[in-house]
């Protein structure tokens, strides 16, 4: 797990175990723990390390969407959005997974309810 990911194309990478993350953490990458072990493989990490997980997982989830939603290749919806990562989102993925919020090509959390 990387703190920060300097291109988007290496979160998807990291994701789906290829090219210089091949087979990391497992053959398949997260995916395939996220497939195996539901939420369960990240119990023993901190609450941050959780946070990031997700955040990936809603950043490949929205660039799953995308791909759905113009009929492309995964990689090249990667490559299109390289450049706002890049730019918009100053290579943070909190920034990516906002942006795809903004555009709904992932759902936004529920707000919490405030004590009062």
């Amino acid at each position: 797990m990387k703190g920060r990911y300097q291109s988007l194309h290496l979160i998807y990478y990291e994701w789906y175990g290829l090219d210089i993350s091949k087979d990391q953490p497992i053959v398949g990458g997260f995916k395939k723990c996220e497939e195996l072990f539901k939420s369960s493989w990240r119990k023993h990490h901190t609450n941050a390390e959780k946070k990031h997980f997700s955040r990936l997982k809603m950043i490949i989830q929205g660039l799953q969407k995308k791909a759905v939603d113009e009929g492309s290749p995964m990689e090249e919806v990667v490559d299109i959005l390289e450049e706002t990562y890049q730019k918009s989102c100053n290579k943070t993925i909190s920034k990516m997974a906002d942006w795809m919020m903004q555009q709904g090509l992932i759902p936004q959390g529920k707000k919490r309810a405030t004590s009062k």
